[in-house]
This record gives C-alpha cells, structure tokens and sequence, in this order.
C-alpha cells in the first residue's frame, strides 16, 4: 500500500527560510476513488484513489519522483 502525505507550502515563507505548513483539515475539491487508466493497452493507473483540497496546488507524484 502507498502512504499518502498532504502539504502545503508557503512560498513566501519558504522564500524567508522556514518549511511547509502540514494540512489538517482541508475541504474537498474533488475526490476520486478506484481510477484506472490506460494508454491504449498499457495500464498507467490502477486503483488509485485521491482526495483534493481547494484553493491548492496538487502534484501526484509517482515513487520514481515523476508527476
């Protein structure tokens, strides 16, 4: 099972040296489960589920460290 992580970066603290605020509560902007997709035959995703907040930049980021 992959273990899924949440942040929220501020880029202007960042910009003063401080890190990333963690989300605790965020309200959904779209929610996705069990998503499957393919390229032709080859299947890219399998299974994957997701929740997205609002007002936030999302990255699905692979193990590999490609979106």
């Amino acid at each position: 099972m992959t273990e899924t992580k949440t942040h929220a970066i501020d880029i202007d603290a960042l910009s003063r040296g401080r890190g990333s605020l963690h989300i605790e509560d965020e309200t959904p902007c779209l929610q996705v489960q069990d998503l499957d997709l393919y390229y032709g035959e080859k299947q890219a995703l399998h299974g994957v589920n997701m929740v997205i907040p609002k007002q936030r930049v999302t990255a699905y980021i692979g193990p590999s460290g490609c979106g």
